[in-house]
């Protein structure tokens, strides 16, 4: 079963319309806050990313290549965009990461990424769409022909402060030589204009590539000072959470995770690599991630909520949680992790966030599970 849960934070609490039949605890304490659990929407086909829009409903991708527009309040939904994908989601390849235009009301634009077929071999491509009020319509290619694989594509975009998109991509699973290939867009994080052309101010201005040396990069997100935070997937060991610098290399192939064995300490001084605030061994399979600063929920403020989608092939349930990473004041380090919901036996995928301020007495979250699906 594939599906979005909600959880209310409140004051006062928000009605738990259609609650869990199959877990008999349907509230949790968070210190005292308490929590109130809602399955929003169930079977749908392989969800990947989940946004709260500008419009009040939850955007969310289908990596089988729809694109779901969610009334938050009764669960409708309905298929704003139904495009063909490689492999028709069935594997890791299909469509992948969102984002909106962060003038949405003015330009309603989407950024999406999805992978296609080209010959027997799988692309990506980052695009827009326009938003009618219907449906999205109306693409056009940003970025094409980025190599792609059926594994470690990537890809999560986020909008930056100064209104750049912010996309990750894989290594696709080749190895990682791509990683430090400085002519390839693979195993990187790249800066694109809104309208898909390269920056001026890139660190190379014919190149879209901010940083590099990545493997299979799975959660982005800024931080309230204009960090960016990123989480992703190691091989065996070593699954990361990193602030993203520019011009940085993060060491993949040569280094997972920290900087700790004499050949990683050789390569790390002669190339300038980031270590990671914190690394996960073995594996946890790290994904989406958000920063959440709010009094709603005083035991999370200024705090990482990422989900987590359990150990390798999905086989450590106990690993599968929402995990909220607590940040040092100034955002620079990791202060310590609590673990939530590890007993739902569900893969988070993805997390979003809905603040009302109109009353200052209610929030929600909602994080997007699969239950035994890679």
């Amino acid at each position: 079963m594939k599906r979005i849960l909600g959880f209310s934070f409140v004051a006062c609490l928000l009605s738990c319309t259609a609650p869990l039949t199959n877990h008999a605890q349907t509230t949790w304490t968070v210190g005292n806050t308490t929590l109130t659990e809602t399955d929003l929407v169930t079977g749908i086909s392989l969800p990947w990313e989940i946004l709260w829009g500008p419009d009040d409903y939850i955007w969310a991708t289908l990596r089988t290549g729809k694109v779901l527009r969610i009334d938050p309040e009764t669960g409708n939904y309905t298929t704003i965009l139904d495009i063909a994908v490689a492999g028709s989601g069935s594997s890791e390849p299909g469509l992948l990461g969102m984002a909106l235009h962060p003038d949405f009301a003015s330009t309603p634009e989407v950024f999406l990424v999805y992978c296609y077929a080209s010959g027997n071999s799988v692309k990506e491509r980052l695009v827009k769409y326009t938003w009618d009020g219907t449906a999205l319509t109306g693409e056009t290619n940003l970025i094409n022909n980025i190599p792609g694989n059926w594994i470690h594509d990537g890809s999560r975009l986020v909008i930056s402060p100064d209104n750049k998109i912010m996309m990750t991509t894989g290594d696709t699973g080749t190895g990682g030589d791509l990683s430090q290939d400085m002519s390839s867009l693979n195993g990187k994080v790249l800066r694109i204009n809104l309208d898909g052309t390269i920056p001026a101010d890139n660190p190379d201005p014919s190149s879209y590539v901010w940083s590099f040396g990545h493997r299979n990069s799975q959660g982005l997100c800024y931080g309230p000072t204009g960090i960016l935070y990123e989480s992703e997937h190691g091989q065996n060991s070593s699954d990361e959470f990193n602030i993203i610098e520019v011009s940085r290399n993060y060491g993949w192939p040569d280094v997972e995770g920290a900087c700790n064995t004499a050949s990683e300490q050789t390569f790390c001084n002669g190339n300038n690599v980031k270590e990671p605030l914190k690394e996960w061994s073995p594996c946890v399979a790290v994904n989406g991630i958000s920063y959440y600063d709010h009094p709603a929920i005083p035991e999370w403020s200024n705090s990482i909520i990422m989900g987590v989608m359990g150990g390798l092939n999905g086989t450590t349930s106990s690993n599968d949680r929402v995990s909220v990473l607590h940040l040092s004041t100034d955002g620079l380090s990791v202060t310590s992790e609590d673990k939530y919901f590890t007993t739902l036996n569900q893969r988070f995928r993805d997390v979003c966030e809905s603040i009302h301020w109109s009353n200052l007495c209610c929030a929600q979250w909602w994080f997007l599970s699969r239950n035994n699906t890679k």
